[in-house]
C-alpha cells in the first residue's frame, strides 16, 4: 500500500501526474481511512512538509474551511472524526505542499475553497481601475479578471487572469501574493505591471521591491527590472526595462520624449498588441519624440513615422517591420 502511494506521490510532487492518477491516489486514501498504515502516512507527509509562510496561511485556511465542513456533518464518534480530520488534511496538502505554483496544476478549485470574490473588465471594454479591500488599487487591462481572497484584510491572496497593473498598499505583516500561472508575485508595498498571454508571464516593477518566483526560480526584482516567465521552456529570467512603457495600456493619450526606437517599438506593442520586428539594428537606436492617441488607428501612427524619414515602419498583418533609412 505504502509503495503504491509513495509512486502516485512522487509523481503528483514531479508534475508527471495525471489526473486519473490524482484520482486513484485520492480514491486509496479514501477508502482506506480506516487503515493504520494509511493513516501514519498520510499524518507523515502532512507534519514533514515545508513551504513558505505564505502558503502555510493558504494551507491553514483551507485547514479551518475543511475541519468547519467535517464538523457539521461528521458522526459523533471521536476516532471517526479524528480519521476524517488526518484524511482532509492530507487532501488539503495533495494541493498545497508542492507550492501555491500547484494551483495551476489541477484547475481552480483550491481558489473556490478560500472563498474569493472576483473584478473583470470584459474583452471589448476599456480598462478600469478597482480598489481593493486592503485599499491597494489595481488597473485591469481589457478581457482581465483578478480574484481575491474574501477576507482580503487578514489574508493578501489573489490570482490574475490577463494583464494588471497594481498599486499596492504597504503592510509588512500582510505581504501581497498575486499567482499568475505558474509564478507568483509577493509585495508588501510597491508599484508593478503583471502580464500573462499565450507564451509568457511578465512582471515589471515601477517602484519598490518585488519578489517573483515559482516551484524551481527566485528572482527579487527592483524599479526597471522585469521577470519573464516562458511557458514553453519553464524557465524564469530578469531583464532591465523601462517600466513606464508597459503600464501605458492605462493611459488615453500617450507622449513620447527623446525615446529610442527600440523603446517605442515596446510602446506599440503594450497599447496596440502588435508585434514588431528590426529589419536592422541601427534602427534601435534611432531617437524620437512622438505623442499618439490610443484611438488612432495604428495605420495612422505607421503613416506619420514615415514621414519623418529617418525610418521606415512597413506593417503585415499583426507584425510591423521597422527599418533605418540610409
Amino acid at each position: 500500500m505504502k509503495e503504491q502511494l509513495n509512486t502516485l506521490w512522487n509523481k503528483y510532487a514531479n508534475r508527471t501526474a495525471t489526473r486519473k492518477e490524482l484520482e486513484t491516489f485520492l480514491e486509496l486514501l479514501e477508502n482506506n481511512q480506516a487503515s493504520e498504515e494509511v493513516t501514519q502516512w498520510m499524518e507523515q507527509k502532512w507534519n514533514t512538509a515545508t513551504m513558505p509562510a505564505e502558503v502555510t496561511q493558504v494551507r491553514n485556511k483551507v485547514w479551518n474551511n475543511i475541519t468547519t465542513t467535517i464538523q457539521t456533518k461528521a458522526t459523533p464518534k471521536k476516532s471517526k472524526v479524528f480519521r476524517l480530520h488526518t484524511w482532509y488534511k492530507v487532501a488539503a496538502a495533495v494541493v498545497l505542499l508542492i507550492g501555491v505554483g500547484s494551483m495551476a496544476y489541477f484547475g481552480t478549485n483550491i481558489y473556490n475553497a478560500l472563498s474569493y470574490d472576483s473584478v473583470s473588465v470584459a474583452a471589448n471594454e476599456n480598462p478600469q481601475q478597482f480598489t481593493l479591500p486592503d485599499g491597494s488599487e489595481v488597473w485591469l487591462n481589457s478581457g482581465t479578471t483578478l480574484y481575491y481572497d474574501k477576507s482580503f484584510q487578514e489574508n493578501r491572496f489573489s490570482k490574475l487572469d490577463g494583464e494588471a497593473f497594481f498599486k499596492v498598499t504597504k503592510n509588512k505583516e500582510r505581504p501581497f501574493i498575486i499567482k499568475t500561472g505558474d509564478i507568483s508575485t509577493r509585495v508588501v508595498g510597491t508599484q508593478f505591471n503583471v502580464k500573462e498571454d499565450k507564451n509568457h508571464i511578465k512582471v515589471t516593477v515601477t517602484e519598490g521591491e518585488v519578489r517573483v518566483y515559482n516551484q524551481k526560480d527566485t528572482l527579487q526584482l527592483t524599479p526597471n527590472k522585469q521577470g519573464v516567465y516562458a511557458l514553453n521552456s519553464q524557465q524564469l529570467t530578469e531583464q532591465p526595462v523601462n517600466a513606464f512603457l508597459y503600464g501605458l495600456w492605462q493611459k488615453e493619450e500617450i507622449e513620447l520624449n527623446s525615446v529610442t526606437m527600440k523603446d517605442f517599438a515596446v510602446a506599440l506593442e503594450t497599447v496596440f498588441h502588435v508585434k514588431t520586428q528590426f529589419a536592422d539594428e541601427k534602427a534601435k537606436e534611432v531617437l524620437m519624440s512622438f505623442s499618439f492617441s490610443k484611438t488612432e488607428s495604428i495605420e495612422n501612427i505607421i503613416a506619420r513615422i514615415n514621414i519623418i524619414n529617418e525610418v521606415q515602419l512597413t506593417q503585415k498583418q499583426h507584425m510591423i517591420t521597422i527599418k533605418k533609412v540610409e
